[in-house]
């Protein structure tokens, strides 16, 4: 095997790991986005906020500042093998001279960056990190309309 295909052999290795740690990302929060659906359904559903909810209340919290942390690790996990992935393409330039990948994909990014000047600056982890903390503050609210009423 040269070196041009061991390196086109890594690079989608790494693009595939990328992809799973994404898609786990996805799936854990579509979990906990569901249980906590549950969770908040279950406290809310009468209306009345007794202390008898508080264990379930606290779960909630705890499930978002899981979420929050598995979201973060899970793009730590991805950001891994993305930047992997940006050294293989590199070192596939230096071997092939009649493409230049990295600049032809920073062109893509440059004009993409330039199509959506807004939406490109937003990063997504933020959003998926973000409704997990929103999970784990509906559960801090519930709490205190447990103890507070």
């Amino acid at each position: 095997m040269d070196d041009k295909t061991l390196l086109w052999h890594l690079y989608q290795d790494n693009r595939e790991y990328a992809k799973f740690h994404e898609t786990q990302r996805v799936n854990g929060s579509g979990l906990i986005a569901g249980g906590a659906a549950v969770i908040v359904g279950a406290i809310a559903q009468d209306g009345v906020y007794a202390r008898s909810e508080a264990p379930m209340a606290v779960i909630l919290v705890l499930i978002g500042l899981f979420g929050f942390f598995f979201c973060a690790k899970s793009y730590e996990r991805m950001q891994l093998h993305l930047n992997r992935c940006r050294k293989f393409l590199d070192m596939l330039d230096q071997i092939d001279l009649t493409h230049d990948l990295t600049a032809i994909k920073d062109d893509c990014d440059r004009q993409t960056a330039l199509q959506f000047p807004f939406a490109s600056r937003l990063r997504l982890r933020a959003f998926w990190q973000g409704m997990h903390v929103i999970v784990a503050l509906a559960g801090l609210t519930m709490l205190a309309r447990i103890y507070l009423s």
